[in-house]
């Protein structure tokens, strides 16, 4: 399986991986994601499994937030990696995602303390539907509200 993806990444060019996830019918899902777009993007940027919660990426600013390495999120459930749960997130499963437009909600991490403004919305990747998520701290996400830039 793991070489699969490496052949898909390959194949899809250079700062290119895939992630391997089991969960399709055909018992294979391939992510190509150009991780040098994404790790550029400001904030925090995870891809995760609609119907199992795998996480299908993490861009680097999660991954240093966390202290993990590029392979170390590959199919852990976000509710584990991201806030340390055993189960679901309360509220996760009830919220109406579109696929037309982000969900904006606000949420605190408890156990860094840390409030964040959560952009979510669905989309396909082939036949799979997954959901991406993006992340800015509070105080950053006010400030681009407003047109303002940290010195």
């Amino acid at each position: 399986r793991a070489d699969k993806a490496l052949y898909q990444a390959k194949s899809a060019g250079k700062n290119t991986y895939a992630v391997y996830s089991g969960e399709s019918a055909n018992g294979h899902v391939y992510l190509n994601v150009d991780s040098t777009i994404l790790d550029e993007m400001e904030g925090l940027i995870y891809i995760i499994n609609k119907e199992d919660y795998g996480l299908l990426y993490c861009n680097g600013e999660l991954r240093e937030l966390l202290g993990i390495e590029e392979d170390e999120f590959h199919n852990r459930k976000c509710y584990q990696l991201l806030r340390g749960r055993s189960a679901l997130c309360p509220g996760c499963a009830e919220r109406q995602l579109s696929h037309n437009s982000y969900l904006v909600r606000e949420d605190r991490d408890e156990t860094r303390g840390i409030g964040y403004e959560i952009r979510e919305k669905l989309f396909y990747w082939g036949k799979h539907e997954l959901r991406i998520e993006l992340a800015k701290k509070k105080e950053e996400a006010e400030d681009a509200d407003h047109g303002l830039q940290k010195p």
